[in-house]
């Protein structure tokens, strides 16, 4: 059995199955680095390509979740897109230091699996909490 770094539960479903689907495909590409990080010789390319593509997958999961939060009128809003804007800026200072030439991985991952973890248990739980009371899911 593959080891993971970090894993998806239905405990930290927000139960809206687009954003469900998301937050499991980067939860993937976060353990897809993490095994590369673990092979003989790790390959920069493949972090390089791996982190361009949470990039880009993290950009398109939160432009979704903020659709729900302007369409339902999230009080939380300004709070929550900070956050994500945090995990962006600080991915790609990990990206530029690993194109300097710089070993990060270790660190990267590390700050990858504290920010989600923490992201889904609170900041997401906090809109599943809104959405919820306002009958916007069940």
């Amino acid at each position: 059995m593959e080891k993971k770094l970090i894993k998806w539960t239905k405990k930290v479903s927000v139960h809206i199955d687009l954003i469900d689907e998301q937050h499991k495909h980067l939860f993937q590409l976060i353990n897809e680095t993490y095994k590369v990080a673990n092979s003989r010789g790790r390959d920069s390319l493949d972090v390089l390509r791996i982190i361009n593509e949470l990039v880009d997958l993290s950009k398109a999961h939160f432009d979704t979740e903020e659709g729900y939060f302007k369409k339902w009128n999230y009080q939380g809003a300004r709070e929550h897109i900070l956050q994500h804007a945090g995990l962006l800026i600080e991915v790609l200072k990990f990206k530029d230091r690993m194109t300097d030439g710089e070993d990060v991985l270790d660190g990267l991952l590390t700050f990858l699996k504290g920010w989600w973890e923490v992201h889904l248990k609170v900041w997401d739980h906090n809109y599943y909490l809104y959405f919820l009371e306002h009958h916007y899911i069940k």
